[in-house]
């Protein structure tokens, strides 16, 4: 993950996310290489998952909706994470650290794979999870 930030705020932010395919985890083997495999995500074709960011709107004390763009299987479509901010702590490293916890879903049909979800036991929603340390440089 990549922030970019001059505010103390963070509301002119630009994030930049990558996860591996591979690290897929459902907490059932099977499924998990079921989903790493060409009949869904195809992590051997596309291995990354990336997340860069378009806006940040912010409400009172929190940042609340990040606005961008999440590409894999080879397509790219608008997505929004909610944001919360947890607030600010200093690390063991000594270095004022701020924390965040994003949540956001997708629909694997906008992506074209997977076919019938439901069918197969998987839900129709990729849900995506990141909790985020930044600290201040």
């Amino acid at each position: 993950m990549t922030i970019t930030s001059e505010k103390d705020d963070f509301t002119d932010a630009q994030i930049e996310m990558a996860a591996q395919i591979n690290s897929i985890y459902t907490q059932v083997e099977m499924r998990d290489n079921d989903l790493k495999s060409s009949n869904w995500f195809d992590a051997e074709k596309f291995p990354v998952m990336v997340f860069k960011s378009t806006s940040l709107k912010k409400s009172p004390g929190k940042i609340t909706k990040l606005d961008g763009n999440i590409s894999f299987h080879g397509v790219t479509k608008p997505v929004v994470f909610n944001v919360v901010f947890n607030g600010w702590a200093v690390t063991m490293t000594k270095k004022q650290t701020a924390g965040f916890t994003l949540t956001g879903k997708a629909e694997s049909k906008r992506f074209w794979f997977g076919g019938n979800a439901a069918a197969h036991g998987v839900g129709n929603e990729i849900e995506v999870r990141s909790n985020v340390e930044i600290g201040k440089n």
